[in-house]
């Protein structure tokens, strides 16, 4: 993907980025800094299997570990990611630890219709899109532990998904995310984006899964700086349940523990979501908000009454507690 064909220079853009909301970029396909040119396709590491585990056996075990990968993935190319496990079901004898995932073309690790897989220690930077990609909404009980991302950026060249990457892309709450940084990026460092219904191939094999319902999995001292939009964000509208389906209405508490956010455009946010409790916590140094809740009480168009009634209750709603804001260290 990098041959004497292709070491023409791109200058640097000068302007950066914007993190307007309605800004206009004038670095187009997302050149931040002087760059060589690349075919932009790459080599990609794939398991999947005929048929997922859901008769009890695992059919793809994957285990990788201090390996380096680079110059990986394929632009504009759906499901080619430097390291995929694709609809597998059950992977909880599969991880991938201790290895470095540098200047792809596509995501970094790609994680799909995929549940119990460990992504442990790894080494993430300067990748197109999104770096940890938990993709339809379905997947529950990974653990993305210790890993560190530095310089996630935009990519005009597959889903929209991508144009606003997330270090960590979280489509399903019940994960576990732990002792993970975020270095530098263009927009978001954890996006916990959980819509009403899986996305994909997922949305018609799963037709009663609601991913905006499902209990938190564990958000633990994790930390972020430097990104674009926010080091943070919760949206759409969440409302985590204790049973998880679509009809439940018995409220589940999501606690944001000892997260570190800093010098991004915003430190967290969630947006008409419940019972989310930010707890541990410092922010400082963020250009916009360090802590910042976007709701209207009674008027969460998703949420059922006893869900949208869970504001500001230690023990089961929303809250900031025992949490340091700072909005400018000088």
């Amino acid at each position: 993907s990098v041959t004497e064909t292709w070491n023409v220079t791109s200058d640097a853009c000068e302007s950066g980025f914007n993190p307007g909301e309605f800004a206009v970029q004038t670095c187009f396909i997302g050149r931040y800094g002087q760059e060589i040119g690349s075919d932009q396709f790459g080599a990609t590491i794939m398991g999947s299997a005929s048929m997922d585990s859901s008769d009890g056996i695992q059919r793809v075990i994957i285990r990788l570990s201090n390996i380096e990968v680079f110059y990986a993935g394929q632009a504009f190319r759906l499901g080619r990611y430097p390291v995929h496990f694709h609809m597998n079901g059950n992977m909880n004898l599969s991880y991938i630890k201790s290895s470095s995932i540098h200047q792809t073309f596509n995501r970094a690790v790609n994680i799909h219709a995929t549940h119990y897989l460990t992504v442990e220690n790894i080494v993430i930077y300067n990748v197109m899109g999104g770096a940890i990609f938990l993709e339809d909404g379905v997947e529950i009980g990974n653990v993305l532990r210790g890993n560190l991302a530095v310089f996630v950026r935009t990519s005009s060249s597959l889903l929209n998904e991508d144009v606003t990457p997330a270090a960590f892309w979280v489509t399903n709450p019940n994960n576990t995310v732990e002792h993970n940084a975020v270095a530098g990026g263009t927009h978001f460092g954890y996006w916990y984006r959980m819509l009403e219904t899986p996305d994909g191939p997922s949305f018609a094999m799963y037709p009663s899964f609601c991913p905006h319902r499902q209990p938190f999995g564990r958000f633990f001292n994790n930390s972020v700086h430097s990104v674009g939009r926010f080091g943070v964000w919760i949206f759409p509208e969440y409302a985590p349940t204790i049973g998880g389906s679509c009809s439940a209405d018995s409220p589940y508490q999501a606690v944001f523990d000892r997260l570190t956010s800093w010098r991004n455009n915003r430190g967290i946010e969630w947006v008409m979501s419940s019972t989310i409790q930010i707890r541990n916590t410092v922010v400082f140094d963020n250009h916009d908000t360090g802590i910042r809740c976007v709701t209207a009480i009674n008027h969460q168009s998703l949420n059922r009454p006893n869900l949208r009634n869970t504001f500001y209750f230690e023990n089961n709603g929303s809250s900031v507690i025992n949490s340091i804001i700072i909005g400018d260290t000088g």
